[in-house]
């Protein structure tokens, strides 16, 4: 009788850790899907901003270029002191 509640306790104890043991790997595989889902946002908007940065000098350089355009163009009266 003694063997058998001895066996009875190894089962239950080797189901019960079989148990905590696949609830730590689904935890484990949520965890990386829920990590890589972060990373891919993370990706997404380094993209943004870099795009925005791109956009921001591609501006600047315009405005650079009109205000070189307007320069040249704009005619200098000569009664007005340069300073």
């Amino acid at each position: 009788m003694l063997l058998s509640l001895c066996r009875a306790d190894v089962l239950r104890t080797w189901v019960y850790a079989r148990a905590q043991y696949n609830a730590l790997v689904t935890e484990r595989d949520r965890l990386r899907d829920e990590r890589d889902a972060a990373r891919q946002a993370f990706r997404e908007l380094l993209a943004l901003v870099s795009t925005r940065y791109q956009a921001r000098a591609e501006l600047t350089a315009f405005r650079r270029e009109r205000e070189i355009i307007r320069a040249q163009n704009a005619e200098r009266d000569f009664a007005v002191p340069l300073h």
